[in-house]
Formats: C-alpha cells, sequence, structure tokens
C-alpha cells in the first residue's frame, strides 16, 4: 500500500468578530487542510482552529441596585415581587421589565 502523505494548510481565514457585547470575549480564526489535502491517509500537523481573548464594548456603569448583563442594565430585586410591583417600579426609574424566558 502506499505510504501516507501529509497534507498542507490552506492560509488562515480573518479573525471573527468579537464575541462580547461588552468586556472580554472571544474571537477565531480557522484554515483548511486542502492545500494539498494528505494523500492515504496523512494529515495535516497543527491546528485548524484557533481563539483569542479580545475586548468587546465598554460594559455600561450601573446604578446601584441595578446589575450589568450582555451591556444592559437590569434591576436585581432581592425580594419577590409580583409582576405588576416590578412593572410599577421600573416604570418608576425609567426602565423596562425583563422577563426571563421560562417564566410566564
Amino acid at each position: 500500500p502506499p505510504c501516507p502523505v501529509n497534507g498542507g494548510w490552506s492560509e488562515w481565514s480573518s479573525w471573527t468578530s468579537c464575541q462580547a457585547i461588552c468586556g472580554v470575549g472571544t474571537q477565531q480564526r480557522n484554515r483548511s487542510c486542502d492545500n494539498p489535502a494528505p494523500l492515504h491517509g496523512g494529515t495535516c500537523p497543527g491546528a485548524a482552529k484557533v481563539s483569542r481573548r479580545c475586548t468587546g464594548t465598554q460594559c455600561p456603569e450601573c446604578a446601584t441596585g441595578y446589575v450589568s448583563f450582555n451591556g444592559l442594565c437590569y434591576k436585581d430585586f432581592t425580594a419577590k415581587k409580583t409582576y405588576a410591583e416590578a412593572r410599577q417600579k421600573c416604570a418608576a426609574e425609567g426602565g423596562l421589565v425583563a422577563m426571563p424566558k421560562n417564566n410566564a
């Protein structure tokens, strides 16, 4: 049988956009094992994908009693509130109520 012949890598792709709305995130780039393609069970030594840390935009400074998540500030209620109570409190402070998808 023929001996394995390793292939070669294509050029690296461009880096993806930073996967962070604010704060630290990651971006990736990849390459293909097709320049030339390996033969008879050969491979391309090395990594097909690499990632690196990146910095998104500056996270907002949230007022006391609010928490930052994905670049937005949310009211952090420590005590349970009904939807109406939460809506009223948020409206008084110029905000809107955001409910988790798994809650009705």
